[in-house]
């Protein structure tokens, strides 16, 4: 047996894992903020384009919830966002309906650009009675001072190099937003249910994968373990937060992994909840990418000279749709 493991003649017959549970992410579509090219993060802001190019903003606020039952979204909601994100939104959930994914609860953030992107998907995939759960720690990362200021403009602030480390570091949160100012969430009546203690005024990666993992632990994972198929519809960082988790993703290599924009990314989690690889997938992801390949690579370009900052544009790692076609992007919020 020896000579035959040491020449790779000796055949090992492991059992291949059953899938239990189906886990499904989508990243909210691109909002008018990103089309703008703001740091967003939790600001729930609206933007409408009049007649005279005049571009006007202002707060909504809402209170927050912990489980409520889909409803329609308002047609002037949608404006969270852009005109591609809205394309984007509706594009996933056709591709959610050709997987033929049928969903038993839905998780998203309290943020209307995520939560309208879930109600496209689920009524382009005809599943608008499933429950919705909305839970501030799937919020996008709190960009703190940053938070509505032109990402080109805070380069040339900041410089180059600052703004690359806040952007892209692991554990280098941003300059906090001014207690008390309108990026405060203590004042923000949109939490005013919850302890302000648990509020941020500025976050990096590191504390949003922290805020995330609790949601997790009490709620998407008995889910789960019950073998429910479920669909969190977030944010670019959140998601990271959840997927560095499941995947056992570095520090160091977290910070370089892209989500697509409206793109569902499929798992499949065995009976541990642990990611059983799909096929085409790449490290350090298990999952795959449902969509056309090429549409995929197209929407990625646009999104990436959407948002591109006077920045040199750090590496990222390949994404992988099904039908086996590598993509990539740079974007936050």
């Amino acid at each position: 047996m020896l000579a035959a493991f040491l020449t790779g003649t000796l055949s090992l017959n492991v059992a291949p894992r059953t899938p239990h549970a189906k886990l499904v992410f989508v990243r909210h579509g691109q909002s008018t903020w990103n089309n703008l090219n703001l740091f967003t993060g939790w600001k729930d802001v609206e933007v409408w384009i009049v007649p005279s190019q005049t571009v006007h903003m202002w707060i909504v606020p809402r209170k927050p919830c912990t489980l409520a039952r889909y409803s329609p979204v308002p047609t002037l909601a949608a404006r969270q966002l852009s005109d591609l994100g809205v394309e984007e939104a509706h594009a996933g959930g056709q591709e959610i309906k050709k997987a033929d994914l049928k969903f038993d609860v839905a998780f998203t953030s309290l943020l209307k650009r995520a939560q309208n992107t879930l109600a496209i998907v689920l009524d382009e995939s005809d599943q608008t009675d499933i429950p919705v759960v909305k839970d501030y720690r799937l919020n996008e990362r709190h960009y703190g001072a940053l938070q509505g200021k032109d990402k080109k403009e805070t380069v040339q602030q900041y410089g180059e190099e600052q703004v690359a480390v806040w952007r892209r570091s692991y554990d280098v949160p941003p300059p906090p937003t001014e207690e008390g100012g309108d990026s405060d969430p203590r004042v923000d009546p949109l939490y005013a249910g919850i302890d302000p203690a648990m509020l941020p005024s500025c976050e990096c990666l590191k504390d949003t994968v922290e805020r995330c993992l609790p949601l997790w632990d009490e709620s998407i994972a008995p889910a789960l373990q019950e073998g429910q198929t479920v669909l969190v519809a977030a944010h670019g960082n959140s998601i990271r937060g959840l997927l560095k988790y499941l995947d056992g993703i570095s520090d160091d290599e977290i910070t370089g992994v892209e989500i697509p924009t409206g793109i569902p990314l499929v798992y499949d989690l065995d009976i541990d909840l642990k990611p059983i690889p799909a096929a085409g997938c790449v490290a350090p992801l298990c999952g795959a990418f449902l969509g056309d390949a090429s549409a995929i690579a197209e929407a990625q370009a646009k999104v990436a000279a959407q948002t591109a900052v006077a920045q040199k544009v750090e590496e990222a790692l390949p994404l992988k749709v099904e039908e086996g076609a590598e993509v990539d992007a740079k974007e936050e919020a």
